[in-house]
């Protein structure tokens, strides 16, 4: 008989992965886990196991499952975004008209096939399946590039500029977190999107209530509408107005729907955001952990652009999770499918 199945471990030793994530990959490259809805799947831990599963098309992001969040949670959030579709609106509707939780609809058969063979458009890039992803992903990555990326350097010292001064007229003491590295993303992305400068609270806003772990759910659920009415809203500006900016650019091209560009500016804001400023505020207290290293950058800043500044922040990178589901007759370690038919699940940890 194995061993028992564990539950996610999620307590990091400040700035190094939880030590409990360690002992299991020494163990092995895979054990079972326990999800918070009680099903039982598979955490992967091996580099190698993990690029096998993330490549293999019998493995699906749905129906999707956090192995920490809670899952009611969770659920309601996923309706209320998929609602935004007629298609699966209409699913949601028949399961509540029999006497049914919406959330059941999101294992039915029929909704994760349309799922698959046409994403509805409120999922962001990383709850997209490789065919999909990928088409998507590769309309995009030109916006990205180094050279993409350093024209934008002036516009994002300013915005640093400006927080610092928000911070000295403040005095102390001050929250970085909430006056500076949260600010950060979000106002950046504001402006890749275009967002007027006088508007940019309405993206801003939302997202910080969507990130905030004590917002209520209702809370969260209003946040995320109004994050993507405003999003629209913008859409249809650029439709008729084209700037220089992502949404203008991505809307002259003509290949998204107005509902593919909301999904767009909400996973910049989903994989932008949130790693961002944790990089920042882990950076900050890397530092003041290591006083030395402070120290030398203090007196040398011209260290920060020669590699020791971004030596930091990988160090202090924040861990990832990804979730997988597994198809019927796929195999996780060269190990048989043990649910004999059924559908397991498969989390990588980083």
């Amino acid at each position: 008989m194995g061993a028992p199945p564990i539950t996610m471990p999620i307590d990091r030793d400040i700035f190094d992965p939880p030590v409990e994530v360690t002992r299991i990959r020494e163990r092995g490259p895979l054990c079972r886990l326990r999800y918070p809805d009680g099903h039982v799947g598979w955490l992967v831990t091996g580099y190698e196991l993990a690029r096998k599963v993330l490549s293999d098309a019998r493995f699906s992001m749905h129906p999707m499952r956090s192995p920490v969040e809670d899952p009611e949670r969770q659920k309601t959030m996923l309706v209320q975004r998929m609602r935004s579709d007629q298609r699966f609106a209409e699913v949601f509707d028949r399961y509540a008209g029999n006497g049914r939780a919406p959330h059941e609809a999101l294992a039915d058969p029929e909704l994760l096939y349309a799922v698959r063979s046409d994403p509805p458009s409120c999922l962001t890039l990383i709850e997209l399946d490789p065919e999909t992803h990928n088409r998507l992903r590769r309309m995009l990555a030109g916006y990205f590039t180094v050279r993409r990326v350093e024209a934008h350097r002036e516009m994002v010292e300013l915005i640093v500029a400006g927080r610092l001064d928000v911070m000295e007229r403040s005095g102390p003491p001050v929250d970085l977190v909430e006056a500076f590295t949260l600010p950060i993303p979000s106002l950046v992305i504001c402006a890749l999107l275009g967002a007027p400068p006088v508007e940019r609270d309405r993206f801003h806003q939302p997202v910080m209530i969507m990130k905030d772990p004590q917002a209520t759910l209702e809370e969260k659920v209003a946040a995320s509408r109004a994050f993507r009415d405003f999003a629209h809203e913008q859409i249809r500006h650029k439709r008729t107005h084209p700037a220089y900016d992502l949404l203008s650019e991505l809307a002259r091209d003509g290949q998204l729907t107005d509902d593919q560009l909301a999904s767009v500016a909400v996973q910049l804001f989903d994989a932008g955001h949130e790693t961002t400023a944790d990089m920042l505020s882990l950076a900050v207290l890397t530092l003041l952990h290591d006083r030395a290293h402070w120290d030398a950058l203090c007196a040398d800043p011209v260290l920060v652009g020669a590699g020791r500044g971004a030596a930091t922040v990988r160090h202090a990178r924040a861990g990832r999770r990804v979730h997988k589901n597994g198809r019927a007759g796929s195999r996780a370690g060269c190990r048989n499918n043990p649910s004999r038919g059924k559908r397991h699940r498969v989390t990588g940890r980083s």
